[in-house]
């Protein structure tokens, strides 16, 4: 509770206000930060494949979520990637087209 005379001048009443301002003051520090907009360099972009954390990162997902999804349905959003050895390469033109709104 904060100790402002202001507060203490409305009794209980003060207290429920001083408890949401503290409440509020609480929220604003535990927030979490708006992600920044995705920097690609136009060398990124040109790559015709993507691993699956770089594919991650630009759809904004983690890449736990592009491998389950390819672990149970073979692709992510429609979007197939290709396996060589233990890795999933993801085509950028396509992952670039989900986000872009085109249909992949």
């Amino acid at each position: 509770m904060r100790d402002e005379p202001f507060f203490e001048a409305f009794g209980d009443i003060g207290d429920i206000f001083a408890d949401q301002a503290a409440t509020r003051d609480r929220e604003k520090a535990n927030a979490v930060e708006i992600a920044q907009p995705f920097y690609c360099p136009a060398a990124f972009l040109a790559l015709p494949f993507w691993s699956t954390s770089e594919a991650a990162d630009y759809l904004r997902r983690k890449p736990k979520t592009l491998r389950t999804a390819y672990a149970t349905t073979g692709a992510f959003l429609g979007v197939a990637p290709k396996k060589v050895g233990r890795r999933l390469l993801w085509p950028a033109v396509k992952i670039r087209a989900l986000v872009e709104g085109e249909a992949a």
